[in-house]
């Protein structure tokens, strides 16, 4: 087997963070060997999976893995496709009931509690026989899911070379992702051979920012690369402190400029010692600052955030407005939701 046991996915730092992998496996069962070793060796929290290539008639012991919980979506008719979605036992997982068009039916969606955040995780197979105009189909979900989960991630084989920015089944995907306000955070080749190099597979998510290092890279039983990163779901609860500090709420320009001003300065002028003058110097400063401007001390329970200033928390309120009337309101797209997605990216 030429699975690199060495390779290790970066943890988060800080918060709590889920260890994802998407992969295309062309048949879980005729790789299950290795897919287990893989799942069970990285120890992913949740494994996104195209082209199953299982069916209703497929025994479970030829796909199943202990500690995981197995969703599935599988191709009706023919061989091959599929998509579904290893989710460690630990994680809260239910199937999100969605409508979807016939045929574009090879996409699995999942809720996922983590945190106590509510997170959206999808896979989905586009066949290279169905019209990447059916994509659009997808907007529907997208929108919905975008407006009622605090995270998105979503992995899938759209067999649209996102490499090809000029081609117009690229740029139809890639504004489909947009006007959602999602992010395809896959940017090197998913699928290289002797003859191509494309970009197939991607990640996309609702906060790009959130999304740590993507580690690309090839597996022993498919052709194209599998991904892996860690997203990161909540920062730790910030712990209050307390600092010391002058204050100046109280502080008296003119009554500081007088007492300045009657301040007996001989002891500084007299001394022949510089070390002296300096040290009464210091002293006298220091006491009238002890009586403008004293010491006090103040609990902080909030990360200091220098950029959140009074036209961004406005900005903040009409988002906000705007994002309770998409709720609201069924024709969500002709309405508020383009607004809504302009202020959340400024």
């Amino acid at each position: 087997m030429s699975l690199d046991a060495n390779i290790e996915i970066p943890d988060s730092q800080h918060g709590t963070s889920l260890k994802v992998a998407y992969m295309n496996a062309r048949s879980i069962t005729a790789h299950i060997d290795s897919i287990r070793f893989l799942i069970i060796n990285y120890k992913y929290d949740i494994v996104l999976v195209s082209e199953t290539w299982i069916n209703s008639n497929t025994p479970k012991d030829l796909y199943s893995i202990n500690d995981y919980t197995f969703f599935h979506v599988d191709r009706e008719q023919g061989r091959g496709g599929g998509v579904g979605a290893y989710i460690k036992n630990n994680l809260a997982a239910t199937i999100i009931n969605i409508d979807v068009d016939p045929s574009l039916n090879e996409q699995l969606w999942l809720r996922v509690r983590v945190a106590g955040k509510l997170t959206a995780v999808g896979v989905i197979y586009r066949p290279p026989s169905v019209s990447y105009k059916h994509l659009e189909t997808l907007f529907p979900t997208l929108e919905h899911l975008y407006l009622n989960y605090e995270h998105i991630i979503i992995g899938g084989d759209f067999n649209i070379n996102y490499l090809n920015a000029g081609d117009p089944e690229q740029q139809f995907v890639s504004t489909l992702f947009q006007s959602i306000n999602l992010f395809q955070v896959v940017t090197e080749p998913t699928r290289v051979t002797n003859l191509t190099s494309s970009l197939l597979d991607y990640i996309i998510v609702s906060k790009a920012n959130l999304v740590g290092h993507i580690r690309n890279r090839p597996i022993c039983f498919s052709d194209h690369n599998i991904l892996e990163f860690n997203y990161l779901i909540s920062t730790p609860k910030f712990v209050p402190k307390i600092i010391t500090r002058r204050c100046f709420k109280k502080f008296n320009i003119a009554s500081f400029s007088t007492d300045v001003s009657n301040t007996n300065w001989e002891q500084v002028y007299m001394s022949n010692d510089i070390n002296i003058k300096i040290s009464n110097f210091n002293n006298t400063v220091t006491n009238l600052f002890n009586k403008h401007a004293p010491f006090k001390s103040f609990k902080i329970t909030r990360p200091f955030a220098p950029w959140l200033n009074d036209s961004i928390l406005a900005e903040f309120a009409v988002r906000d407005k705007l994002l309770d009337k998409c709720h609201k309101i069924r024709q969500k797209k002709q309405t508020h939701l383009p607004s809504f997605n302009i202020l959340e990216n400024q």
